[in-house]
């Protein structure tokens, strides 16, 4: 009764008493993100499953990023949705407010992380299709260290909250826990406004000006596979256009994670923003872009496989592996 009592008393004093969703709505939220969650488990782990399991692929920076990436899409699984869902089917927040804390702050740390990793695989594309100059220094003792800087940034951002400069709480439709987007408090505003410039439009000034870049350079070289007199001065040359385009296929999956983050990441930053500016924007509105980028962790393991031809074939081999030792063993399925 005591439990309940301070469940019950933390939802009425919240921000949003005002605002509530359909019973069926929410039961779609819980549902929705239960499907998310069991998809985005199985989909991360057999990313690490592959990438792990060969020594070609661990042997590539790169794909110590898309590791990291999917350990950070894992962690969501694990530390973001369950509490969410399960208010999900309750149709409010039946956990404490630290729980909330504890939530939003590891929902947010590791989707920093996601969204760095995905900063810095455009970095590394960038640098082996236009500056092959410092290629150099793309290698896996260095990604190591990047990669330690990408979790020391989410930790460093995402704890500020936790130190008095912002703050988590539930958001607008009652189940879920982020960001404190309606405290009108000068110094969480502030906050805010820093988070989206630091943690959203930063990141998207970097991928856009490398993939700008990367969209000219190979535009350039199918101009000169086009050309007819085309000659090579140097080896380094032979190299670079062997390495553009047989890494092709890499470059689109790499694309095709910005792009996907941009898809999803951009309605929740802009409704965000909004409700800074008017506080009385509907609840359903601020529901929805929660939900798409709640996706996020899904979608990485499903472009890897739709857009990766090696990535597909290792999925294979390895199936068929397993499928030969259950047979081996007696076990047909």
């Amino acid at each position: 009764m005591t439990s309940t009592f301070v469940y019950d008393e933390y939802n009425s004093s919240s921000h949003f008493t005002d605002g509530k969703l359909s019973d069926g709505a929410y039961l779609a939220t819980g549902v929705y993100l239960s499907i998310v969650a069991i998809c985005a488990t199985f989909g991360n782990i057999l990313v690490l499953a592959v990438i792990l399991r060969e020594r070609k692929l661990r042997a590539k920076p790169h794909n110590m990023l898309i590791v990291n990436l999917a350990i950070a899409d894992l962690g969501i699984s694990f530390f973001g949705y369950p509490l969410t869902t399960i208010s999900g089917f309750y149709g409010r927040w039946i956990f404490s407010q630290l729980a909330c804390s504890v939530t939003g702050f590891f929902s947010f740390f590791l989707s920093m992380g996601s969204m760095n990793t995905l900063m810095c695989v455009s970095v590394y594309r960038y640098i082996m299709v236009c500056d092959s100059a410092k290629k150099k220094y793309l290698s896996l003792a260095n990604t190591k260290y990047v990669i330690v800087g990408v979790w020391a940034h989410a930790l460093f951002w995402t704890g500020l909250p936790l130190l008095g400069w912002g703050g988590y709480k539930l958001e607008p439709f009652g189940t879920s826990c982020s960001l404190d987007w309606a405290n009108r408090a000068y110094s969480n505003i502030t906050y805010l406004l820093c988070t989206i410039i630091v943690c959203y439009l930063i990141h998207v000034i970097i991928i856009g000006k490398c993939y700008y870049r990367i969209v000219i350079t190979t535009r350039q070289l199918k101009l000169w596979e086009n050309n007819s007199n085309r000659n090579l001065q140097t080896m380094s040359d032979v190299l670079w256009i062997h390495r553009v385009t047989t890494d092709k296929q890499v470059t689109i999956m790499c694309f095709a994670l910005v792009t996907s983050f941009l898809i999803i990441w951009t309605p929740y930053a802009i409704v965000c923003l909004l409700y800074v500016i008017f506080p009385d924007i509907p609840v359903s509105l601020t529901t929805i872009p929660t939900m798409f980028c709640k996706a996020g962790c899904l979608m990485n393991p499903i472009i890897y496989f739709a857009t990766n031809g090696k990535f597909r074939d290792v999925c294979r081999h390895l199936y068929c592996c397993c499928l030969y030792r259950k047979v081996e063993n007696g076990i047909v399925p």
